[in-house]
């Protein structure tokens, strides 16, 4: 399930232009050159030392940290200018380091984070996220025991309405 907080697709996103050549028609010989504007709108990031990821398995080649440095240096050959880290776990906390990241770097445009659509300050967690670079929130509804009863759970259909109350459009 993903929620957007009401920005415009695309808001806060940069772009970095690649080059593309087409080929010659036979019509016109020459080469034409197209401009791309690219954005990676779905990262992943993880620190195993703040926070374990228990979807990884023990002997996984994956089973490591992987961090903004390592994601800058897999896209640095790449027209990827800008991304936006998507949460990995249902944790507040990886959400908040996220945002922090999407704060004091350019490259990072914006998180899609995860929030607990079910507590009872759900309102008020989405008007903090509507303040910083928040692009919008996702809740793995398949970790939970049972996910078409948390889906439709009283709390979790509270926070749905609240979340369309405050007019965010979902995604």
């Amino acid at each position: 399930m993903s929620l957007s907080l009401g920005r415009p697709r695309g808001a806060h996103l940069g772009r970095r232009t690649g080059v593309i050549m087409t080929k010659p028609t036979e019509s016109d010989s020459t080469h034409r050159i197209a401009v791309m504007q690219v954005d990676d709108a779905h990262v992943h990031v993880w620190d195993l030392d703040a926070r374990d990821q228990p979807w990884i398995p023990a002997a996984s080649p994956i089973r490591r940290s992987f961090s903004l440095a390592d994601l800058r240096a897999e896209i640095a050959d790449t027209p990827i200018e800008r991304v936006v880290l998507v949460q990995v776990i249902d944790d507040a906390d990886e959400t908040a380091d996220f945002l922090t990241h999407a704060e004091s770097e350019d490259w990072v445009a914006g998180v899609v984070g995860w929030a607990d659509v079910g507590a009872a300050t759900f309102g008020e967690v989405l008007a903090m996220l509507r303040d910083r670079r928040s692009l919008g929130i996702r809740h793995q509804a398949l970790v939970e025991p049972d996910p078409a009863a948390w889906l439709t759970s009283p709390a979790v259909q509270r926070g749905l309405a609240e979340h369309d109350r405050r007019d965010c459009p979902s995604t």
